[in-house]
């Protein structure tokens, strides 16, 4: 329970300095830099490095990640598929499967069970194979000039996905008592990701506008299905299909109830596909987490 609180006391800390405009955009943008370029990268670096290779390599976790994202993006285009081009069906879709794993889950998970190696995972496989097969689909349909090389090399050469599978590659190979003094410096920096992240989840929060007259029916419905759907859905996959159980199928639910992450509202920016719309998902998915990880939380 003490961790629960915690939790929710540092977003809470940072959805007030928000409201009371106690930092500026700038400065906003400089946590966020720091967060996902340093911060973040480091703690994945070090997590990699340090964790059972056997962890990362969970064939049923990874495979009830994937199911599931693939179960919901049916239900999705089930319910949309009328009303919608290609491409919105397709940034739809992510909206409403592709999960918060760097400044949600991974801190949640830190936090609640002292091991967000699931996390990580999920973060490894949203965006080396989900995201990548998307903005593939995108570059196609809307004709852009770029190699197929291209997209996949500019996905790749991020520091989210970069770190890990360094520490991943140095953790397989035994090398890292050569990097002893590399691992302490990530995990004293690091560290700082965990509560920072939280932290600038309440900014972005705190900073979030709601214009009840732009929230239609169709956004509702995609917010409902990321943040009780999608859980619940992870539930029955990791539960009955791949027999998931303690750590790993209780993790699976919170990051599968975790919000849209925010890349998503970029890449309909960078396609020009519904970016409006899914900046509302996003805003109304944030807050919804904080709700429905309270109902988890205790189910669990």
């Amino acid at each position: 329970m003490g961790s629960f609180i915690l939790i929710f006391a540092i977003v809470i800390l940072g959805i007030a300095c928000a409201i009371k405009k106690m930092f500026n955009r700038e400065q906003i943008n400089g946590f966020e830099n720091f967060l996902f370029k340093i911060a973040t990268p480091c703690f994945l670096f070090y997590l990699t490095a340090t964790c059972s290779v056997g962890d990362i390599f969970n064939v049923k976790y990874i495979c009830s990640y994937l199911l599931s994202f693939f179960f919901v993006a049916l239900l999705t285009v089930i319910l949309i598929y009328k009303h919608n081009t290609y491409p919105q069906i397709c940034i739809k879709i992510l909206a409403s499967s592709y999960v918060n794993t760097a400044i949600y889950a991974t801190p949640v998970l830190a936090v609640l069970f002292k091991n967000p190696i699931a996390a990580v995972i999920g973060n490894i496989i949203q965006v080396v194979c989900i995201q990548s097969f998307f903005l593939i689909i995108f570059s196609f349909l809307q004709n852009k000039n770029k190699s197929l090389f291209f997209v996949i090399g500019k996905i790749i050469y991020n520091p989210l996905i970069i770190m890990p599978i360094a520490g991943l590659i140095f953790n397989y190979y035994n090398l890292t008592s050569y990097i002893i003094y590399l691992l302490i410096i990530t995990s004293q920096i690091g560290n700082l990701s965990v509560n920072l992240s939280l932290f600038v989840f309440g900014l972005m929060l705190g900073n979030f506008t709601f214009e009840k007259n732009l929230i239609s029916k169709e956004i509702f419905m995609l917010v409902l299905i990321k943040n009780i759907a999608h859980p619940f859905i992870a539930y029955i996959v990791g539960k009955y299909v791949f027999h998931l159980s303690g750590y790993w199928l209780n993790s699976l639910i919170i990051i599968k109830s975790a919000p849209t992450a925010l890349i998503v509202y970029f890449i309909a920016k960078n396609y020009s596909t519904q970016g409006d719309n899914i900046k509302y998902i996003v805003s109304l998915s944030s807050v919804a987490s904080l709700l429905s990880i309270i109902f988890i939380y205790f189910l669990l």
